[in-house]
């Protein structure tokens, strides 16, 4: 029996048109992070190991790291990411019932070439624990959904598997399931059962974050205070309540007043617009469905959507000390394309219907341009994200190229004083404030300060980065220093006396120790 054949044959159309724009469009959006090695500052220092895991609350990302490449191959790591993340499309057509061919198309195709899957490439010896996070999370919804009377059991268990890889996740799990309810009191569901659901799902969140705070206290972890992670469950109900209502306003800044420094020209002008289409097209929804006629349906309906910004933003409720949240953490704002692309498909349902009762008005045909303009919107702005992912992977590669080249050269400084394999070396001081020799020609690097694992010149000359740049990218038997050895070092007279790179002078060796000072002081 030929088993793939049947295997295809069950799959409905939209998936299988899902399952192929989604491998197509990851394949070509991130063609160039898969065919080459473009690192990142955890890359560099983490790999093979997974840097925080544990530390950090993710002590489910080594068992799942280990499923893939432990070197962070990008043509195995990134593919596999490529594919969870289309079956995850996938799902998500089912939980918002989206059954056209238009919505099998753009779901995968605005997710996968969203920057923050572009920023999950970066850390590429994480990408595919990442993409299963991003899986489980809204597997979670799903299992929840549609398991039954006890669907919440795996269901909670899942999101704590998924928090336990990366918890920004959490935040994707609550904007799907606000999604889906908002998808089922447009369709006219009662709004009793979407209460139980609402409940049902309350309790999974509730459980599934209690259970994975429990299990933080229980496993013998210390967490680490980078942006918060230590105070997770421990702030106060004013600080809570503080971060709820910057949901809204961190939401409103990214879309609408203030997006992110990657987003220039174009890109801001397709998020305005399609902020403002998303708005119309929800009055003509409540017009065409004559939810007026429903006050309470009207009301939680609103009242779903009220939550909506606060669930993408969750982070800032989970960690109050997050002033802006990373590239990574904003996955969860693929909601805002979600919703976008479901309240077209139930508009243009509506409109079928109603183009069978009589002759096409003017008023349809404008509603027909309408939504035509809405999509080609849609089909423009994940154009543009295609465009910023490539240009920042360009960018990165160069970066690493020019920086590799440099090592090298000082590297043949060092061989020309004397230096012989093996000897411990160490660069000193940074180009600060002045730029690196090889950042003299930017090239618009300056745009991607909020591209989270953006890697650029100056991310790479680092002092707590140098060591590892020459054993790992040049092949070198290179001592890692730390760093309060590196600044007692560079606190010596000796040291203080030499001048800069390339000057005469600027290698000396010190206590058996080849000491290369590139600049006036360490970088702060």
């Amino acid at each position: 029996m030929d088993m793939l054949k049947v295997w295809i044959s069950k799959l409905e159309r939209r998936d299988r048109i899902c399952l192929v724009t989604g491998l197509v469009t990851g394949l070509v959006t991130h063609l160039m992070m898969l065919t080459n090695k473009i690192t990142n500052l955890d890359d560099i220092v983490c790999v093979p190991d997974v840097g925080g895991g544990a530390v950090l609350g993710r002590y489910l990302q080594m068992p799942v790291h280990m499923l893939f490449s432990e070197w962070s191959a990008p043509a195995l790591n990134g593919m596999m990411a490529i594919l969870l993340l289309t079956i995850t499309c996938c799902i998500l057509l089912h939980l918002l019932r989206l059954n056209s061919d238009t919505a099998a198309v753009l779901v995968p195709f605005l997710m996968l070439t969203g920057p923050s899957v572009a920023s999950n490439m970066y850390y590429m010896y994480l990408a595919p624990t990442f993409a299963v996070a991003i899986l489980l999370s809204v597997a979670t919804v799903a299992i929840t959904e549609w398991g039954g009377r006890f669907g919440w059991i795996p269901g909670f268990c899942l999101l704590i598997i998924s928090m336990a890889c990366y918890q920004a996740y959490f935040a994707l799990c609550a904007t799907v399931f606000l999604l889906a309810f908002a998808m089922a009191l447009i369709d006219g569901k009662e709004p009793r059962k979407v209460i139980i659901r609402g409940l049902r799902a309350l309790l999974v969140l509730g459980l599934a974050m209690a259970g994975y705070l429990l299990s933080l206290r229980l496993l013998p972890i210390e967490l680490s205070d980078y942006k918060g992670l230590d105070s997770i469950g421990d702030t106060t109900l004013i600080s809570r309540m503080h971060s709820v209502l910057r949901t809204w306003h961190r939401v409103l800044q990214y879309f609408v007043t203030r997006p992110e420094s990657y987003n220039v020209g174009a890109p801001i002008l397709w998020m305005r617009m399609l902020s403002l289409c998303l708005v119309i097209l929800f009055i003509i929804l409540i017009v065409q469905r004559r939810m007026v006629q429903s006050r309470t349906r009207l009301l939680l309906l609103l009242f779903v959507l009220a939550l909506l910004p606060c669930a993408m933003g969750l982070t800032y409720v989970m960690a109050p000390e997050v002033s802006h949240a990373s590239t990574v953490m904003t996955f969860s704002y693929i909601g805002f394309d979600l919703l976008l692309v479901a309240f077209l498909e139930r508009i243009r349902v509506s409109a079928l219907r109603a183009e069978g009762k009589g002759p096409a008005t003017v008023r349809r045909q404008a509603l027909t341009a309408f939504l035509t303009a809405t999509v080609l919107l849609l089909i423009a702005r994940g154009y543009t994200d295609y465009r910023l992912v490539n240009n920042a992977y360009y960018r990165s590669h160069l970066a690493q190229i020019r920086m590799e080249q440099f090592y090298g050269r000082i590297m043949e400084r060092l061989e020309s004083e004397g230096y012989v394999a093996g000897e411990p070396v160490m660069i000193v001081g940074q180009y600060d404030p002045e730029p690196l020799p090889t950042q003299q020609l930017n090239m618009g690097g300056e745009i991607y300060e909020d591209f989270e694992g953006m890697t650029l010149e100056a991310h790479l000359f680092l002092p707590t980065i140098r060591s590892f740049m020459l054993r790992r990218f040049l092949g070198m038997g290179i001592t890692v220093w730390g760093q309060e050895e590196m600044e007692t070092m560079e606190a010596r007279q000796e040291v203080q006396a030499m001048p800069v790179y390339p000057a005469q002078g600027c290698v000396s060796r010190i206590d058996g120790v080849w000491v290369l000072r590139v600049g006036q002081e360490e970088a702060r």
